[in-house]
């Protein structure tokens, strides 16, 4: 399907973090009880009202949903120890403060002895937030990648032929720039590791994916499945449509013309892809 043929995401689903593990595509993010324990520990909010506030923004909720979730997930907390909850007395009378919708305005705070917990159990917060329903783990074939000052925001994937330079550093590299984004190849990778570790961490690191399928260069299927595993986004492009497999095809792609005009209105429909991949 040809990629200017995508509907647009709605506002909900924009990444609340920059890097946004979480999987692409247009679903707004879960809220989970991590979500919550993330917020409070940072101090970003102290209560119900606060909590709403924040987790509206990625929330495909609508507001007293949202709020009787994060209320529920709140109690489940309380119930395991987690956390504290106290009302919220009104200043005129002695009486618990409900909301327009009849939830109970709370506070929270987590257990004084959380960190001591976290700390024994080996976990980090920001990664359980980051996960969802459909999060599975696993131990990848190259490894754990260790994040280098050489890691790009736009990783692309295309044969090391002259050609498909060209339209790296000629269309994609200005596209990426405009945007405020650093597009690299795997031959731009000066390490003394081998380059099927810089092409891992570029992809496990990078915002987004782009992809040429043209002439159905093996590595560069490869590498895509990489990336849809790992839940990254993929941009498909292709100087060809015929040389996008079947199983590919049912995704959208953007096809490009070796022409000044063509080749205008691929950066234009580039520049509009990566907005929506990565909500800006």
């Amino acid at each position: 399907m040809p990629y200017s043929q995508r509907p647009k995401p709605p506002k909900s689903a924009k990444r609340r973090r920059p890097f946004g593990q979480r999987h692409a595509g247009t679903a707004p993010d879960e809220i989970n009880a991590a979500d919550i324990l993330l917020e409070i520990r940072d101090g970003h909010a102290k209560d119900l009202k606060g909590l709403v506030k924040i987790l509206a923004k990625t929330s495909g909720n609508s507001l007293p949903y949202l709020r009787n979730d994060i209320f529920n997930i709140l109690h489940e907390l309380k119930s395991a120890g987690l956390v504290k909850l106290q009302p919220s007395v009104s200043e005129k009378k002695d009486a618990l403060r409900r909301d327009d919708h009849g939830i109970s305005i709370v506070s929270v705070k987590l257990i004084p002895t959380w960190h001591r917990i976290q700390r024994c159990l080996g976990f980090s917060l920001a990664d359980l937030a980051e996960k969802s329903a459909d999060t599975i783990e696993v131990s990848p074939q190259f490894g754990t990648p260790v994040k280098t000052h050489t890691v790009p925001d736009v990783f692309v994937l295309a044969p090391f032929q002259p050609k498909f330079r060209q339209v790296f550093d000629r269309h994609i590299v200005p596209v990426a720039r405009r945007l405020g984004l650093v597009a690299m190849r795997g031959d731009d990778f000066f390490t003394a590791t081998n380059i099927v570790s810089d092409i891992w961490r570029a992809i496990y690191f990078a915002q987004v994916i782009i992809a040429d399928c043209s002439e159905r260069n093996p590595n560069v299927f490869y590498e895509i499945g990489l990336a849809h595993t790992l839940g990254r986004p993929v941009i498909l492009i292709t100087e060809n449509i015929d040389d996008v497999p079947f199983d590919l095809r049912q995704m959208r792609f953007i096809d490009y013309s070796r022409n000044p005009q063509g080749m205008k209105a691929f950066q234009s429909r580039l520049a509009s892809a990566i907005r929506s991949e990565l909500g800006m």
